[in-house]
């Protein structure tokens, strides 16, 4: 049951009782769908999250709260598991990767320093494209 496992997750009592708002809550939005078990799927989640939001009922942890128990229907088997699209990756994206890559292996910076260098490639492409130049130009 989802409220023994918020339990067992270590929970205080009034935010156990919060999830489970949420998740009677969902399981009542869905019912007014006439949404069937197997058919819930993440979309649905976000769905009720933006409806929540519309009508002023979003509150902070609502979201966590109902991704945990999304997590628990799967856990549990009673609803499909997410599908998961494959990412396609843009020539810019893949172009990011390889510079992260390189200053990674060949010049051993750091993580920190990887987060600060990578997120330029899309500016410089992005400039590049506009120019018709190459930004990388020394």
């Amino acid at each position: 049951m989802f409220s023994q496992q918020v339990r067992e997750l270590g929970y205080a009592l009034d935010s156990l009782k919060k999830q489970v708002r949420i998740a009677a809550f969902f399981s009542r939005w869905l019912g007014r769908l006439t949404v069937g078990l197997r058919e819930i799927s993440s979309e649905h989640a976000r769905r009720f999250l933006r409806y929540r939001s519309r009508h002023g009922l979003l509150h902070k942890g609502d979201a966590a709260a109902l991704q945990r128990f999304t997590e628990f229907l799967r856990r549990e088997e009673a609803i499909p598991a997410q599908k998961m699209s494959p990412v396609r990756l843009t020539a810019v994206e893949h172009c990011a990767l390889d510079f992260g890559r390189y200053l990674r292996d060949e010049r051993a910076l750091s993580r920190s320093s990887l987060a600060n260098y990578v997120p330029f490639v899309p500016v410089f492409s992005r400039i590049a494209s506009e120019t018709g130049k190459s930004a990388l130009r020394v």
